[in-house]
């Protein structure tokens, strides 16, 4: 028994050097590491305390023996629990948040009376990509989170006009922008309080850089004052990060009961941007709007659609 939990360990520390190349070249997140780590202790660690207690006072070699195996999977352990926990560098975090952040650009058809067709821009908003993968025949499919409002005034007002163009301004590490176009695949429009919107870009060339939403199973692991960033381009500009706490999760107007509340400063343009928490940069929301008193905006009061409302949404469309 002892010879297979040596054998086991000696696997583990295989494992584990093969998980840290992974986690250091992005191939997984810090929770997936988490996740694969907490497995693999899981299946040797009850053998271990279940032989310890069988044989420590029955043979003092059998004892030793058991209390070096012991040191080494705890030595081991510790090394993963430090990685793990390590904070996230900040080039990681540029990569999980600002590089699949848009900024969208909202273009209105008119057509003059010579019949001649001109764009008119009408709308700025923030977005941000949550997929992009090839499909099987190779092209890439990319699909943009985002917020309804930046397209409704054009669609749902009492003089509606025909929504010309989505332009879509990716930004590499230097900030250099690429413009690229996109269509609508599915809207909530935004007099329903959800207010959030699917675009899908029309390049099937390029792989961009997506954001890691947070997974299903771990949403009931949100809490009040996590640490969050959300990264939106207010007032137009490239897109920026603003950091805060989620500070309201049970919102007491019955109209947006179901959003939620955080202390990062947002503003005109923010609107579409992600949340993100700092500590492993998955995405938890969308920005949606902010909190307005008398005509003022309060930056402090921004609301967003949590991730649990998104995948619900999700579920009914797709």
């Amino acid at each position: 028994k002892i010879a297979d939990c040596y054998a086991q360990l000696d696997k583990m520390y295989e494992d584990v050097k093969v998980l840290i190349v992974e986690y250091n070249a992005d191939k997984i997140t810090k929770a997936e590491f988490n996740e694969r780590m907490t497995a693999m202790e899981k299946s040797i660690e009850l053998e271990i305390k279940q032989m310890a207690v069988r044989f420590y006072e029955q043979n003092t070699r059998l004892a030793n023996d058991l209390r070096d195996l012991q040191r080494k999977y705890d030595e081991l352990r510790n090394f993963a629990g430090k990685l793990a926990k390590a904070p996230m560098s900040q080039q990681e975090l540029f990569d999980l948040t600002l590089r699949p952040s848009v900024r969208i650009s909202v273009f209105a058809e008119n057509k003059a009376a010579d019949g001649k067709v001109s764009m008119r821009q009408v709308s700025t908003g923030s977005g941000t990509i949550v997929y992009s993968e090839p499909d099987a025949n190779g092209d890439i499919q990319t699909y943009i989170l985002t917020c309804s409002h930046l397209i409704d005034g054009i669609t749902d007002s009492p003089t509606p006009q025909k929504l010309g163009r989505l332009e879509i301004e990716t930004f590499d590490f230097f900030g250099e922008a690429f413009v690229k176009e996109a269509t609508l695949i599915a809207n909530t429009h935004s007099e329903t309080g959800l207010d959030i919107m699917v675009l899908k870009l029309t390049d099937h060339t390029t792989k961009y850089p997506a954001a890691h939403f947070i997974k299903r199973k771990d949403l009931d692991k949100l809490r009040m004052l996590m640490p969050v960033m959300n990264v939106g381009c207010g007032l137009g500009e490239r897109p920026y990060p603003g950091t805060g706490v989620i500070s309201g999760m049970y919102l007491e107007n019955e109209s947006l009961d179901f959003l939620w509340q955080i202390s990062a400063p947002s503003i005109f343009g923010n609107s579409g941007g992600g949340v993100f928490l700092q500590d492993t940069g998955e995405m938890m929301g969308t920005v949606v709007r902010g909190g307005v008193y008398r005509g003022n905006m309060i930056v402090q009061q921004c609301f967003i659609v949590p991730a649990k409302v998104i995948y619900e949404w999700l579920d009914e469309v797709k």
